[in-house]
């Protein structure tokens, strides 16, 4: 029973590193598109361009995480040494700087839109103050859990975690990684939506309305996109609920921590397919080759 057990936690290692493999190729990728495409150089596509770079560590640490599980499972040893809890502390720190950066692009359509005078949120240098805000508080605040060794190795998922059980960590972490990201995106683009019945009711120029519609489809393409991503880990979320009332399974961290990992690759597709610049910059790569 060990050993199918064994084979069975193999094989999740390898498709994740795999999966994750695929995700540090597809944001390399596109952010050298970015860069190099001169119809790729505007405000909205830096934050793009931002989201991709955050997947981009994330798929990295992750990478680093199951190799790591893939060494142990393979070797049937259980021991963590500092990269563990190294990968469990940038796994949380990296998820909510991801999530951020889709609140960032909301925040950023709206502005421009409810804004449009307002030149001081629509400059680069602001655009880059909130990122490094963003990157700020996603590498801080997870500090304290790693400080206070509140990150314990789980032998059976060979990771690094905060134990799922009630405690204020496990609330406190989620919120920070989950749930004010996707309702400060919801509260965005409720706002847009309240906005645009307004200029509905009175007279304006046309072009202004076109162009608030058009802010208000890519938030929500932005609603969209977490919308898959709260659908994707969902089981994550409920692992976190069992475990306030029960123990939960055997390989749970596994499971969760894979389903955030897979999410990640789909998620590059759907804000490539969401991103007109980007998409048509590489049919043009393509089809000159």
């Amino acid at each position: 029973m060990k050993q199918i057990d064994n084979w069975f936690l193999l094989t999740i290692d390898l498709s994740m590193i795999i999966c994750s493999s695929l995700s540090i190729v597809l944001t390399i990728f596109f952010l050298i598109v970015i860069f190099y495409d001169r119809t790729c150089h505007t405000k909205a596509i830096f934050l793009v361009a931002n989201s991709f770079f955050s997947i981009l560590i994330l798929s990295i640490n992750s990478f680093g995480s199951f190799v790591y599980s893939f060494r142990n499972d393979f070797n049937q040893i259980e021991f963590a040494d500092i990269f563990c809890y190294l990968y469990g502390y940038l796994g949380y720190s990296l998820s909510s700087i991801q999530n951020l950066s889709y609140f960032l692009q909301s925040l950023y359509s709206y502005t421009i839109s409810v804004y449009p005078y307002d030149l001081f949120w629509q400059t680069y240098r602001t655009q880059i103050l909130l990122i490094i805000f963003s990157w700020l508080f996603g590498f801080i605040y997870p500090l304290q859990f790693l400080l206070t060794n509140q990150l314990k190795y789980d032998v059976d998922n060979q990771m690094c975690q905060i134990p799922l059980r009630f405690t204020f960590s496990i609330v406190f972490i989620t919120h920070c990684v989950f749930v004010i990201p996707m309702i400060s995106i919801l509260f965005v683009y409720m706002k847009l939506v309240r906005y645009i019945r307004r200029l509905n009711k009175r007279t304006i120029p046309l072009n202004v309305l076109r162009r608030t519609q058009c802010q208000l489809k890519l938030v929500r393409h932005l609603v969209i996109l977490v919308g898959f991503i709260s659908m994707i880990c969902f089981p994550y979320a409920v692992f976190v609920f069992m475990s306030f009332f029960m123990k939960p399974p055997k390989y749970h961290l596994r499971i969760a921590i894979g389903s955030i990992n897979f999410s990640s690759l789909i998620v590059i597709f759907i804000q490539f397919q969401f991103t007109d610049s980007l998409r048509t910059a590489v049919k043009r790569i393509f089809k000159c080759r």
